[in-house]
């Protein structure tokens, strides 16, 4: 039986404006139909499926002020089902690419897809999944040596984006909020921040550290989950998301991104508590967590 601790569950949310309106989401689903890809459309309610690629609305992409685009425009956002990645197993990995790819493929076929400031590309990382049999769950101790690394990391990361992806908690970069510039840690030094982190008894206070209201907004509650690294995605799928990267659709450039995440919280998660608080914010600790090759292949 494979290790829990080297089976990861993985999703992944592509977002991007194209030439249609209100049927096109009907329409994009009846092409990937025709191809045998299982997908549905969702369009008014948030429901989760796991076994089926998701078309829904997305409201924030700024598809109408996006003039490279024929009129009328439109917002899409591309969900996939959960992807299963098992360290060592290079079968694992291939069938997510490939089921990836296929879609992606499949659409660039018949549509152009535009991405722009607006659009975003998220990831989703958990342990096991219950609806597909697969044991284990990321535990408070998991989250902690998450946080813990991005935390430090923060600003290495950064170099690896976009600057409208930097959140520095302005109005361009609200969806993608710092976690080091959240008002929680505040002028803490590092260790004094990574010391608060492993303070956190409860899940409800280490979430509310990680991923603070917005301040100055009316809905700032509401907006918690708006941050590079939201941990709040953990109560409703068991994952942590992982929504810096902007919206591309780039098989390349995906597939580099998602194995950056997928193997900076693998290898983290399994160093042990005492391994994990000596880490350094140096770019040397974090390639000593994802390596050499997967670093670089970030570096565009």
């Amino acid at each position: 039986m494979t290790d829990v601790r080297n089976l990861f569950t993985l999703g992944i949310e592509l977002e991007f404006a194209l030439q249609g309106d209100e049927d096109i989401y009907e329409e994009i689903v009846a092409w990937l139909k025709s191809r045998d890809i299982l997908v549905t459309a969702i369009l008014e309610q948030e429901t989760q499926l796991h076994d089926k690629w998701i078309v829904k609305k997305d409201e924030s992409i700024g598809a109408e002020e996006d003039n490279r685009i024929p009129q009328p425009r439109i917002g899409v956002e591309l969900v996939s089902p959960i992807l299963v990645d098992i360290a060592g197993d290079p079968v694992s990995r291939q069938k997510w690419k490939g089921a990836a790819s296929k879609v992606l493929t499949t659409l660039m076929e018949r549509y152009t897809l535009f991405v722009n400031k607006s659009t975003g590309f998220h990831v989703h990382i958990g342990v096991g999944a219950k609806v597909l049999g697969l044991p284990g769950t990321l535990t408070l101790v998991d989250l902690k040596k998450i946080a813990t690394g991005a935390y430090l990391f923060e600003e290495i990361i950064d170099t690896l984006h976009a600057q409208h992806r930097l959140g520095q908690n302005t109005t361009t970069t609200d969806f993608v909020r710092s976690i080091r510039q959240n008002g929680k840690f505040g002028t803490l030094t590092a260790v004094e921040a990574i010391n608060t982190i492993w303070s956190k008894g409860k899940l409800d206070d280490f979430m509310t550290l990680m991923n603070p209201p917005h301040t100055g907004t009316p809905d700032g509650e509401h907006r918690r989950r708006y941050y590079k690294v939201n941990f709040l995605s953990y109560f409703d799928k068991g994952t942590v998301e992982f929504r810096q990267h902007e919206g591309t659709v780039d098989q390349g450039i995906i597939f580099a991104w998602v194995q950056f995440v997928l193997t900076f919280v693998r290898n983290i998660v399994n160093l042990s508590d005492t391994k994990v608080k000596k880490l350094q914010p140096t770019a040397e600790d974090l390639l000593s967590l994802v390596g050499k090759t997967t670093f670089e292949a970030m570096q565009r």
